[in-house]
């Protein structure tokens, strides 16, 4: 699943927020009702990710980009056992 959509509506919040999942929602079922696996990936980090993680289904995220991103300013283990915490190691 393409998520930049997801990341800016989840800027926006409200009804645009509450639309997207229900859009990716979907989506997620649909593949899983055709035994396909589910990953994520764009512009998804440490604020938006927890609540795209409650879209069903989802096995794999991409957060490379936010990662290293991240990284230049905490540090990579840091910023790899902040994520670890968000996710709960999915």
């Amino acid at each position: 699943l393409y998520t930049e959509p997801y990341a800016r509506a989840f800027e926006v919040g409200g009804d645009a927020l509450e639309a997207s999942l229900a859009a990716y929602r979907a989506a997620a079922e649909h593949a899983a009702e055709c035994n396909l696996r589910v990953n994520a990936g764009h512009d998804l980090d440490l604020d938006n990710l927890p609540t795209f993680l409650t879209v069903p289904h989802v096995e794999e995220v991409s957060i490379g980009h936010a990662l290293m991103a991240r990284a230049m300013f905490v540090g990579l283990d840091a910023v790899v056992r902040e994520y670890v915490a968000l996710t709960g190691s999915r």
